[in-house]
Parts: structure tokens; C-alpha cells; sequence
């Protein structure tokens, strides 16, 4: 990938779900100088390109195109030219339905190098996220895919619907849901029944996807009545029977549940990893940005003499880049910890310092100050050690005095300061949750989730979410920490451990359809 300067590379996104890119994909992004992206590409793939890098959207809606096609073309010629390693970022493959046979023709006119990372197509994804196979043995053996956003019965149609009509295996249409009723009418008049089964897939792949299935004869009534718009893919065929029992990302205990994660740090939460596999619509709520402070002289001494410590304690996972950097601007590694142990509170703390190749040799189980202090003495000896607790302000006064008060040697170190960072999160979203909420559930991972999710939102507006909305709780910690604002969780976990914690949120939920 080190030779992709002054080159452009087209790279599908895949249908939607972010975790369908392919490998060679994601590494072409990682890579990008210019990342030039279509509309419906999901975020979490355009933030895998450098922090450097220029990020350009040029995404078409029906109707309203940011920049026209040719402009596109020679924006990409334009940035390959400066030796920027450009990668054109197309939902899909970008050679079906996705114009990038066009872009390649004029990068190749005008003499720019680029190549092509096919991506996972709708054609496929999308059917198999609702649960049909667009082949089945003894059922279709074949599909075909075609556009149907051209007016189905003007005169120099380039869709033939006649011959569509014929096939006896499975037909995909792109782009026909505004056009339903045209081509439903299209396929029954050459031929097709109109009992033939039909499904309309929205937002195919991804976590809040809605499939409707019915008879070719009677879809569009039903499209219409629902009032259902792009993005849709359209399946005709007999494979569509299948879907009631091999209906597997709809039917996961957590879909079509809107859940808030609050971050405590900037980073998406593992929280949020493990919601999401259970179906949940995943709005991370991020935290406030974290600046450096301005540090005292003494931050050079301490990395200096950062081995004569016998525990880092990191009482946060904010903390933990930040520290780290700041040992690596003054020409140390981690060989220097090797005298020290290190103890990490939270699991978020514990998997960011595994990103540093570093393993936590305590994590507590509970959170209070006075349990996590019994908990390290009772493992290990305390009395006399030097140990640096290193947090933001966030951090609880209280291990300060429990840890004195075992006669340790114990230093606090400040490392960064919160900055608000307003335009990060935006406060609408396009679906919401169930009966029209916003949130279905707010979850609470630790108490810095609290502050930061009340400070991003406001008093009124927290409140007013509360009103509609379940809070869940990781533990006691942060009950306390909600109880302080006024605010008192419906859930708690038995234990602050978030894979617990999941599955008491996926219990609520499971409890609460079997009410209704």
C-alpha cells in the first residue's frame, strides 16, 4: 500500500454495514491522502482514513447531487496529479450500478494510475441480511440484477421488462422503489404471476433495516400505503418464501432498539461493540474532547524516573494515550515498565491499554474507591509502595485517601482537561427508536458517562430524555453518580462488567416483549 501516491484507487464500501468492507479495502483507506466519498458510505469507514487526511463528500440523493459527475471526475484526476494517494470510496462494487466504470474510463483518458477493490454488493448482502438466498437448489438457480429507476413503459426504455419478465430465476431490482407500481405492472403483463413473492428491503444491512414482503400483484398498494422510500432493493422470486425461517439480523433479541452509549472517552466504546451484536441501533454520544493540560516541570521527572514506581494505576481509559505519547515524545518505551505493575479500572481501560501491548495485572470488580483498594490488598502488598494514579478530573478523589491510607507513597497525576467539542454529535437522527423515541435506552458504563452525557445534553433535555427513555446502569458507582444529578436508573447490573452488562439489557428487553 506504499506505493498508492499520485494514484487513485476506486474501494467498495460494501451495502452499508461497515463491518463488510474487505480487508484490502480497509487498508487502502488507512493509507488515503484524499478520501473522496459517496452518500450512504457509512462514517465508521471514512474514519479509518488518517486524521491528515482531506475528506471530500460528493454523495447524490435523488434529486440533489453535491457535485455533478463530471466535477468528480476531475477532482479525482486533479488530486492524483499533486502525488496524493486518492482513494474514491463507493458504496457497493464499484463497477455495479456504481458508475465506476466511467470514473476509471477518465482517469485512463487522462493518463492518472489507478486500480479497483471490489466491495460486496447490495445484489447479495442486502437479500441474505432479510434471510433469502438469491439461489437455492430446486428453487432458483439463477438472478439477475437490473436498475429500475427509469420510467418502466417510455419508449427507449434500456431496461427490457419483457425479457425480465421470463426469467425463472430470482430478479433484484436497484433503485425501483419509486417506480414500484410501473415495474410490477411491467413483469405481470409479460408474464410473471402476480402471486409471484416479492420483498422490499430499506437500509438493507444496515442495524435499523425494514423488510416488507408480499404478492407481485399487490406490493405497490403496499409500498405506497407505508409510504416507503429509497434506499430500498426490490427481490422477486420463490426465494423469498424462504425468509420466515431464515430470517436471522432481524429476529436478534436487541433490533430495532435505539440505545445511547455515552463515551468516557473519545474512542467508540467496546460497549457499544457488543449492543451492536445483539441488533441494538447503537448512537454512541461522544465525550467531551480532551485537551492536554499544562503540565508542571515534574512530568519530565516522572517519565525519567517512571521505573522506580512499583504501580501505575490508570483510573481511566482517557488517560491511557495520553500517557503513553507522552512517554514515547521523551524517547522511552514500554521496556521501562517493566519493574511496575499496572492496574486499569473499567474494561474500557483495560482494552486500551492492550492496544499498547500492555496487559493490566489488576482489574477490580468492584468500583467503589474503599472496594477496589480492598480488593488490590488483598492480592497484593501495598504497604510502602510508590504508585502513580494517573486520571483526568474525573478521577476519584476517593482512591487518593484509600490509598494513603494504606501508607503508600502515592502521586496524582492530571492529564488532561475537558473542551467541548460541539460539532461532533449531531442531535437528530433520521430513524429514532421504537414509538417514536429518540432513545429506547440510555447506558451508563461507568460514572464519567454520567457527567459527560448530562454536560453534552443539558439538564432540560436530559430530563427530558429520562422521560422516554429506560437508564441502565453498570453498577453502583454509577447509580451514585446518577443518583447525585436526580436521576435513578431503571436497571443495574449484578456486576460492573460489560459483557454482564449487555445481558441484563438484553433480558430487559426480552422480559419486556413477553409482557406485550
Amino acid at each position: 500500500m506504499n506505493s498508492l501516491k499520485g494514484r487513485v484507487v476506486l474501494v467498495g464500501a460494501g451495502p452499508g454495514d461497515p463491518g463488510l468492507i474487505t480487508v484490502r479495502g480497509k487498508e487502502a483507506i488507512q493509507h488515503a491522502d484524499v478520501i473522496v466519498f459517496d452518500h450512504l458510505v457509512a462514517n465508521e469507514l471514512v474514519d479509518l482514513a488518517p486524521a491528515s487526511a482531506r475528506r471530500v463528500y460528493v454523495g447524490k440523493k435523488a434529486g440533489k447531487h453535491t457535485l455533478t459527475q463530471d466535477r468528480i471526475n476531475e477532482l479525482l484526476v486533479e488530486e492524483a496529479r499533486k502525488g496524493n494517494a486518492v482513494i474514491r470510496l463507493k458504496g457497493g462494487d464499484p463497477f455495479i450500478f456504481g458508475r465506476g466504470g466511467e470514473e476509471c474510463l477518465f482517469l485512463r483518458e487522462h493518463d492518472v494510475e489507478f486500480s479497483v477493490v471490489p466491495g460486496i454488493s447490495a445484489a447479495a448482502a442486502v437479500p441474505a441480511y432479510a434471510g433469502i438466498p438469491v439461489t437455492c437448489r430446486d428453487i432458483s438457480t439463477a438472478f439477475v440484477a437490473v436498475t429500475g429507476h427509469e420510467h418502466a413503459s417510455k419508449e427507449q426504455a434500456t431496461v427490457n421488462w419483457e425479457e425480465f419478465a421470463r426469467i425463472s430465476g430470482t430478479l433484484i431490482i436497484f433503485m425501483g422503489v419509486i417506480r414500484i407500481r410501473d415495474i410490477t405492472s411491467e413483469l405481470i403483463k409479460y408474464g410473471r404471476s402476480p402471486q409471484t413473492p416479492v420483498a422490499v428491503i430499506r437500509w438493507g444491512t444496515y442495524v435499523w433495516q425494514k423488510t416488507f414482503t408480499g404478492e407481485l400483484g399487490r406490493i405497490a398498494d403496499e409500498v405506497e400505503r407505508l409510504h416507503l422510500r429509497p434506499p430500498a432493493l426490490i427481490v422477486v422470486g420463490e426465494v423469498v418464501r424462504l425468509r420466515e425461517q431464515l430470517n436471522w439480523f432481524e429476529s436478534r433479541p436487541l433490533f430495532g432498539r435505539s440505545i445511547a452509549v455515552p463515551r468516557a472517552r473519545s474512542q467508540p466504546s467496546r460497549l457499544a461493540a457488543l449492543l451492536a451484536e445483539k441488533g441494538a441501533r447503537v448512537i454512541e454520544i461522544p465525550a467531551a474532547r480532551h485537551e492536554p493540560m499544562r503540565l508542571p516541570d515534574r512530568l519530565g521527572e516522572i517519565v525519567r524516573d517512571i521505573d522506580t514506581y512499583d504501580w501505575l494505576l490508570f483510573s481511566g481509559a482517557n488517560g491511557v494515550d495520553f500517557f503513553f505519547d507522552t512517554l514515547h515524545e521523551k524517547g522511552r518505551d514500554t521496556r521501562c515498565l517493566a519493574r511496575c505493575r499496572i492496574a486499569a479500572l473499567g474494561d474500557d481501560t483495560v482494552a486500551v491499554l492492550k492496544t499498547h501491548g500492555i496487559g493490566a495485572d489488576f482489574a477490580p470488580t468492584r468500583f467503589c474507591s474503599s472496594s477496589v483498594i480492598e480488593e488490590l490488598a488483598g492480592q497484593f502488598p501495598l504497604d510502602g509502595a510508590r504508585i502513580l494514579l494517573i486520571g483526568d478530573r474525573q478521577a476519584p478523589q476517593g482512591l487518593m485517601r484509600e490509598l494513603q491510607n494504606m501508607r503508600t507513597n502515592v502521586e496524582l497525576l492530571l492529564i488532561s482537561d475537558e473542551r467541548e467539542k460541539e460539532e461532533d454529535f449531531p442531535l437528530e437522527y433520521p430513524e429514532s427508536g421504537r414509538n417514536g423515541r429518540r432513545f429506547d435506552l440510555v447506558a451508563f458504563s461507568c460514572s464519567s458517562t454520567v457527567v459527560n452525557f448530562i454536560q453534552r445534553m443539558g439538564g432540560d433535555e436530559t430530563r427530558r430524555i429520562r422521560e422516554e427513555s429506560v437508564f441502565a446502569s453498570i453498577g453502583a458507582r454509577t447509580t451514585r453518580k446518577l443518583n447525585e444529578y436526580g436521576f435513578a436508573p431503571d436497571i443495574e447490573a449484578e456486576k460492573p462488567d460489560l459483557t454482564v452488562f449487555t445481558e441484563t439489557i438484553t433480558a430487559f428487553f426480552t422480559d419486556d416483549a413477553e409482557k406485550d
